[in-house]
């Protein structure tokens, strides 16, 4: 039986059909690229290998190389060896960098770049010296828009205390996130006015221990009038401090400050007092979204407060979590009862 021959498109390769997508201008394949490119989250960005692309074909190659939109996102690690970043560094060209640090060996590469600096994340070790680090941060880099320093471990309270130190960041800034790091709320600088997320978590000492400063970091807040997204968990604040205040605002202003922007609120391993105390200071009249996790419950906790404060306190409110242990939950009846109803109500506890 004779075999047929197979097509002659087959025999030669390169008479293949063209794809519709190569028939595309090179700008424009480069346009969805950088399209694609930014629907993905900053965390996706650091890990995203740009060396996929590159092997489809030399053509996707050289667009790739030469997209600086693509080269913008550096992971450094000690992994990151100089001629990987340099490379990323010469191919982005004069566009902002979003720069995430775990290992200072290459820091004093990424310096002279500091006045393309958009977004940077220090994720650090408690030996780590705070003063000398931050006295690296040029001066220059005031295109800073986003700052994050996290440390992996419980720090020196002395070699971890922010204030002053990062106050030439103060005028361009929009996100700060303080993860594990003691603050100076008395020399925090009150020029963040371009602030619009703040997300604060540290380790705290006991409740009865010496805790956050009350005054000055009610005042720093106040100094943010456009945020949006504001997240604290376990600042700890003095109680004895704190119930005189409670019970002066109470029967006086409705809040000590007012965040006209704030959209969503998250407060994390409180003590039910300390909630009740932010919630009297803060006046969010915009307030889609209220989150509140208590730890532990007060006894003794008895102020005379006016609870019906809170019915008509936050009228745009659209969504409320609660995550409390049973006992700690006693400690927030009041407020809940005085709470309006909303569309969307998460509970959950625990023993």
């Amino acid at each position: 039986m004779e075999i047929p021959e197979p097509p002659s498109q087959l025999q030669d390769s390169s008479q293949a059909r063209e794809s519709p997508f190569d028939k595309l201008p090179n700008e424009i394949i480069a346009l969805i690229f950088t399209t694609i490119w930014e629907t993905l989250s900053t965390e996706e960005k650091f890990f995203f290998p740009l060396s996929y692309p590159q092997l489809v074909s030399r053509r996707w190659r050289e667009i790739t190389l030469s997209t600086p939109q693509l080269w913008t996102t550096l992971y450094v690690d000690k992994r990151a060896s100089s001629f990987l970043l340099l490379n990323y560094l010469t191919r982005s060209g004069n566009m902002p960098l979003d720069l995430k640090i775990l290992h200072l060996d290459s820091y004093s590469l990424l310096v002279p770049y500091a006045s393309r600096w958009g977004s940077l994340s220090l994720w650090l070790d408690p030996y780590d010296p705070l003063g000398s680090l931050l006295s690296l941060i040029p001066s220059n880099s005031i295109s800073l828009r986003h700052f994050s320093l996290l440390v992996s471990g419980l720090p020196n309270e002395e070699d971890w205390m922010i204030g002053d130190r990062i106050a030439f960041l103060a005028h361009n800034l929009t996100t700060l996130r303080l993860i594990h790091v003691s603050v100076d709320w008395k020399r925090i600088p009150r020029t963040w006015t371009n602030l619009t997320e703040m997300v604060l978590v540290r380790y705290g000492p006991d409740v009865n221990a010496e805790g956050t400063d009350i005054a000055s970091f009610v005042e720093a807040l106040g100094a943010c009038p456009k945020l949006r997204t504001l997240r604290l968990f376990n600042l700890v604040f003095q109680k004895d401090a704190i119930i005189p205040r409670i019970c002066t605002s109470s029967s006086g202003t409705p809040g000590r400050i007012v965040l006209p922007e704030l959209h969503e609120l998250v407060l994390g391993e409180f003590y039910p007092f300390e909630i009740v105390f932010l919630l009297f200071e803060i006046e969010c009249p915009r307030l889609h979204q209220l989150g509140l996790e208590a730890v532990a419950y007060v006894d003794d906790f008895q102020p005379d407060i006016d609870w019906d404060r809170f019915t008509n306190r936050y009228p745009h409110l659209q969504q409320f979590d609660l995550w409390t242990a049973n006992y700690a939950f006693d400690g927030l009846l009041p407020l809940l009862r005085a709470l309006p109803p909303v569309p969307i109500l998460g509970i959950r506890g625990g023993n």
